[in-house]
């Protein structure tokens, strides 16, 4: 069944990702700053975000499976979404050792938190992202594709 659906996969890390968000403390957060303002993402917020993510993507492609073009395309746009979404859960998890603590750390960087580590936070951030929706294009692709043979197909049968 895995072999033919892999979309499966995306519906099992949804569902672990929920359940680690419901144990996860929201007393760790990230901060992601954005020219003159910082938004505050606590840990188990990301991992809902993500994991809900994971879920509209299974119903997508459950909705769209007897369209898509190639197997092989379904299994490369699940697992590299499903590589870049852990890789950023992976980096908030780590990133966030010592981050949290009273509000003035929260908000104002301070001695503890150069300047440039902001900045690095937001490069990962904003890559992951455009990675992330370079691997959806991979998915419309394929399904534009299947919807085009699926079309091609029914228009050369006799009547």
């Amino acid at each position: 069944m895995l072999k033919r659906m892999p979309f499966v996969l995306l519906l099992v890390a949804a569902v672990l990702l929920f359940i680690a968000g419901l144990f996860t403390s929201n007393k760790e957060w990230i901060d992601i700053h954005l020219h003159d303002t910082v938004f505050v993402i606590p840990q188990g917020h990301i991992l809902g975000l993500a994991a809900f993510f994971l879920f509209l993507l299974w119903l997508i492609n459950i909705a769209t499976y007897s369209i898509l073009f190639s197997n092989k395309l379904t299994w490369f746009h699940i697992v590299t979404t499903l590589g870049i979404i852990l890789f950023v859960v992976w980096y908030t998890f780590t990133l966030t050792d010592g981050q949290s603590g009273s509000l003035s750390r929260r908000y104002i960087p301070g001695p503890e938190q150069p300047v440039s580590e902001f900045r690095d936070v937001n490069a990962v951030v904003m890559y992951s992202i455009a990675a992330l929706t370079l691997v959806q294009m991979v998915f419309i692709a394929n399904l534009l594709i299947g919807l085009y043979r699926k079309t091609t197909s029914t228009e050369s049968l006799p009547l």
